[in-house]
């Protein structure tokens, strides 16, 4: 055969033949992995920049609901009472189900813990649930109380976000206890997947 010299132990020929082959399997297998190597680390700085984009996309629509939330407490705190047709009016008007594909639901429970309006996307009820997460929590954790927007884990595909409502004592004052919280249910896997599309990644 052509390769018998490179097998045969006695030609003079044969310890050159296996550095060469050595040496250039040696090249192969460095080149191979140094190839890996940077592929690792390439998809490692995607994955570190994509982490970074989504988070802070999750985070400017995390406090886009705020605002809502923000809208749907002044509607609360500058009436005594909030009548059906004006709730209904509300949502018809934030046009909320097109707009925000990840919002499942809108309400407002009062002090006592009553569930006094609660809008909601498709067929999956959640008003019920966030109605006793709200009070599990408020009731376990005063600090919960505080004006700023608090998230609760209600399902793996629901996230409950509340809000307080104060009630308007005058144009400058407003009272001290909250006189209920209104609050979202958002479905979480949207939340990422719209962050995704945003930063371009899905």
């Amino acid at each position: 055969l052509a390769a018998d010299w490179i097998l045969d132990p006695n030609s003079k020929w044969n310890w050159k033949a296996w550095v060469h082959f050595l040496l250039v399997l040696t090249i192969t297998l460095i080149s191979w992995r140094a190839a890996e190597v940077q592929s690792e680390i390439v998809i490692q700085e995607r994955l570190r920049m994509l982490g970074t984009f989504a988070n802070g996309d999750i985070e400017t629509r995390l406090n886009r609901h705020e605002g809502i939330l923000r809208g749907e407490s002044t509607l609360f705190s500058a009436r005594a009472n909030v009548s059906n047709p004006e709730w209904r009016n509300f949502i018809r008007a934030g046009d909320f189900w097109r707009r925000f594909s990840d919002m499942e639901g809108l309400g407002f429970i009062d002090a006592r813990f009553r569930l006094r309006h609660y809008a909601r996307r498709g067929k999956a009820d959640y008003g019920r649930l966030a109605n006793e997460a709200l009070m599990r929590t408020l009731t376990q954790a005063p600090s919960a109380k505080s004006s700023q927007r608090t998230t609760v884990r209600l399902s793996r595909e629901a996230t409950l976000i509340y809000y307080p409502v104060f009630a308007r004592v005058n144009a400058q004052k407003t009272s001290s206890r909250p006189k209920g919280w209104v609050f979202m249910v958002l479905n979480p896997a949207r939340l990422v997947a719209e962050a995704l599309a945003g930063s371009g990644y899905a």
